[in-house]
């Protein structure tokens, strides 16, 4: 099954194209999710896995730009860095307060049109790789699970090292049954006595500014098991650096793979100047807003 929907907006006398490309993989329910807005002069695009259900991931995509904007317009002494963690802070809080026991891991990418530069908060075992203006990559998601070391540390230094055990069928590192070292919602593996800070299944992202970025790749792990960073730039040079092209191909090689397959998300976004912009319109099918 392959669910394609373009997507091209003009804000504040720039362009940002970005392409969304989905499938279920063999999985019969979709639990990944992304979402996108402008607000003051930010870009922010977000990519997100849910588990063990649908209730977390629909409740953070449905919120956050809410959640940021009132955030942002009230707290103006705070850095976005702090901004985001109380936003995940309280998003962790209200799912151990309702009972949810599904979970959710996601990257969020906030672009300032201004600086073109870009923070990265990451969560879980999604991934974005981010490029500079003649599509070499510069930086890349670090993901939390056990296999990361300073991830293993992590939970080690904060008494629960008990909890790490190897699956049953893989050779994956466990922490109560999860592959993933930092998630929101999960209530059942969480240590809901704690405070959220210092959780070892931690509710807090890590952030990375980085400067010079022209466009991002974001997917969820049904891509990024299939592909890295290597095939990634192989897949930019063979098509000339075309990036729309090449967002398309990872996801066709990535469905093509004759196994069992998660969920498969990835979203390419593209920041153009305004005379640069016209050229990608064909590509996307798209519609413009304002």
């Amino acid at each position: 099954m392959l669910e394609e929907i373009p997507y091209c907006a003009q804000i504040m006398g720039r362009h940002y194209c970005l392409k969304f490309l989905q499938s279920y993989g063999t999985k019969k329910n979709q639990e990944d999710r992304y979402f996108n807005f402008k607000y003051e002069n930010f870009i922010v695009v977000s990519i997100l896995d849910g588990h063990r259900g649908s209730e977390a991931v629909d409740f953070v995509t449905k919120l956050f730009e809410k959640l940021f904007i009132y955030y942002y317009s009230n707290f103006k002494t705070k850095t976005l860095e702090e901004i985001i963690t109380k936003i995940f802070i309280d998003f962790d809080k209200k799912f151990i307060e309702k009972d949810v026991y599904s979970g959710v891991v996601l990257s969020l990418l906030i672009y300032d049109l201004n600086t073109k530069s870009a923070l990265v908060a990451q969560l879980g075992d999604t991934k974005i790789w981010l490029f500079d203006e003649n599509f070499k990559m510069i930086f890349e998601t670090t993901e939390h699970r056990l296999n990361n070391s300073s991830e293993y540390e992590r939970i080690k230094n904060s008494g629960y090292e008990s909890y790490i055990k190897k699956s049953e069928t893989s050779s994956h590192l466990r922490f109560k049954g999860l592959m993933i070292s930092r998630a929101l919602g999960d209530k059942d593996s969480k240590e809901i006595e704690l405070s959220r800070e210092n959780d070892p299944l931690s509710p807090i992202p890590e952030f990375e500014k980085v400067s010079n970025v022209k466009a991002a790749i974001l997917a969820t792990d049904g891509i990024t098991d299939f592909v890295d960073s290597n095939k990634i730039e192989e897949i930019l040079t063979d098509n000339q650096n075309d990036f729309v092209r090449s967002v398309s191909t990872i996801f066709e090689e990535c469905t093509e793979v004759d196994c069992r397959r998660d969920n498969q998300t990835i979203v390419g976004v593209l920041f153009e100047e305004n005379e640069q912009v016209g050229s990608y319109n064909s590509m996307f099918s798209s519609i413009s807003k304002k």
